[in-house]
């Protein structure tokens, strides 16, 4: 039987936008082992149109913005809030980290995900260095 995955969990209130990027953009790149999830405190109807586009561009196919339970977060072995880390559930053992990042509330049109993209790949690339290290992956 092999290992279940270590999951990175991206909690946002709405999970319609840089959650679901950040999961794309970490699945999109990691190595084997490592998965990458999303929800929401407040999740939306559905993503924002833009996000949409760049998540099927990332291979990630469409997203149903979903609520995160303490369940999602005990499975996690990273837990990454996105300016909103009072609204996620806290267990022990989890590693949390908090990526605020200006306007990620504001609504996710084009323009803004053509700006958020940047700062959320090299956050992933830096996760998944983080990860690996204190795993002991490759």
């Amino acid at each position: 039987m092999q290992p279940l995955p270590d999951v990175v969990l991206f909690v946002s209130v709405d999970d319609a936008g840089a959650g679901p990027l950040a999961a794309a953009i970490l699945n999109a790149r990691t190595p084997v082992g490592l998965v990458g999830r999303s929800g929401g405190t407040a999740p939306a109807d559905a993503v924002w149109p833009a996000v949409a586009q760049e998540l099927i561009r990332l291979g990630a196919g469409t997203h149903v913005p979903a609520e995160v339970t303490d369940q999602d977060v005990a499975r996690a072995y990273v837990v990454v809030t996105l300016g909103n880390p009072e609204t996620c559930p806290v267990l022990p053992r989890t590693l949390y980290l908090d990526w605020s990042f200006p306007g990620v509330e504001s609504a996710m049109y084009a323009p803004m995900v053509e700006r958020i993209l940047p700062l959320l790949e090299r956050h992933v690339t830096t996760l998944i260095g983080t990860v690996l290290q204190r795993t002991g992956g490759d």
